[in-house]
């Protein structure tokens, strides 16, 4: 990414200390409208200092020495890039995209309080992608500063954008009315101002993500129904223009809701892992699904299971590491309302999970982001008493 464009063109936010509790769905503290056709320009006025929240779980052990945090940076989901000049984190202002850099030891936390709201936004190389409480979607363009509406999407469903040989390319959903109703389907949206359908007939799609892979990308959906689940992948590549690769349906899980997610775990080398939390025939667990070169159908899957079943159960997968690291919420215990945590972990290149360990959370995490700084894996999450951020140094 054009580290130096981003930081001219999408204003980096100045902050004090730990902010009190906002709602997830309030603009940037003081942000000045700005319309959709401009460049985003926001100022944020530091929150008068608050009492701490009450204190989190006690997580355990984990294996994966802190370096930094964790440090409160506002309320709302975060959205995370890793970039040449360090990881820059993305809040959602009514669509438009607020960011700034992620702080660390060297460069310690020093904003005011940030709110986002949902759903999270999207990077690609020279973009940031935001949803608007209309599902209206928006393009911040690093490198000229401006701002656009590119697509309309179904009001708070999530995005997925990667760079595809230096091209942006956008995985939104949208509603089509049939004969037996509304039904939601996956599209994408290049940086040629085309779009083009990516749920094929007689499929549906409740969720997409995105990951770069090599030149290209590959993009994961859902099509979460309450008897099975089938997880769809198609490969992105470039030629004169952006390609969109077979579909093939990865895996088929169980039953699931209509807010499950996934994610996607991208190395520097060796296969892909498609990451869905699923109900399975004895219980609840990772489904983890290894994909080497272009997605087929009934990939080989891992199960790492969880100590009781949650719903929805975030996740994050790494892009870029040596290895594929793994930030997921799962349950402390096997109790029924057993409270809720960020399990760190590592897939080794035969696709099963190794845990190093929790991170403590105020109440229950409703998001995660992970990203890679150098040695450090950087963790942003938001629970109920806000968005925290940590470094962390994992074997």
């Amino acid at each position: 990414m054009k580290t130096a464009a981003l930081a001219a063109s999408l204003m980096l936010v100045g902050c004090k200390d730990p902010p009190s509790a906002k709602s997830d769905t309030s603009p940037i503290a003081s942000a000045t409208p700005v319309a959709a056709t401009s460049a985003p320009s926001v100022a944020a006025t530091p929150s008068a200092p608050t009492a701490m929240p009450s204190a989190p779980v006690d997580a355990g052990a984990n294996s994966c020495k802190l370096t930094y945090g964790p440090v409160q940076l506002g309320t709302g989901p975060v959205a995370m890039a890793s970039t040449s000049d360090g990881v820059r984190l993305a809040f959602n202002s009514a669509g438009l995209a607020v960011v700034i850099p992620a702080p660390s030891a060297a460069h310690p936390r020093k904003q005011g309080a940030l709110a986002g709201s949902s759903p999270p936004c999207a990077f690609t190389d020279k973009s940031v992608f935001c949803m608007d409480v209309a599902g209206g979607v928006h393009q911040t363009d690093a490198t000229t500063g401006s701002a656009k509406v590119v697509a309309q999407a179904r009001a708070g469903t999530r995005l997925g954008a990667a760079s595809v040989k230096g091209h942006d390319a956008l995985a939104f959903l949208r509603d089509r009315k049939t004969s037996e109703g509304t039904t939601m389907e996956a599209w994408l949206w290049t940086d040629d101002d085309k779009t083009q359908r990516l749920s094929e007939d007689g499929s549906g799609a409740t969720f997409t993500t995105m990951a770069p892979r090599g030149e290209g990308a590959l993009v994961l959906m859902l099509d979460a129904r309450s008897a099975m689940t089938p997880v769809h992948a198609r490969s992105l590549s470039f030629t004169d223009s952006i390609v969109v690769g077979g579909d093939a349906v990865v895996f088929l899980g169980g039953g699931a809701q209509p807010d499950t997610r996934a994610s996607l775990a991208v190395p520097k080398s060796g296969p892909t892992y498609a990451l869905l939390p699923i109900s399975h025939d004895i219980g609840f667990g990772l489904a983890i699904a290894r994909i080497l070169g272009e997605p087929k159908t009934d990939e080989p899957v891992i199960w790492s299971d969880y100590k009781n079943g949650l719903d929805p159960a975030p996740i994050v997968g790494s892009v870029g590491a040596a290895s594929s690291y793994v930030a997921r919420v799962v349950p402390l215990d096997a109790k029924v309302g057993s409270p809720r945590v960020i399990e760190l972990g590592r897939i080794d290149d035969k696709g099963a999970f190794t845990s190093y360990g929790s991170i403590a959370a105020h109440g229950r995490p409703t998001e995660v982001a992970l990203a890679i700084d150098g040695a450090d894996l950087v963790v942003a999450y938001t629970d109920t008493q806000g968005a925290w951020l940590e470094r962390r140094n994992c074997p």
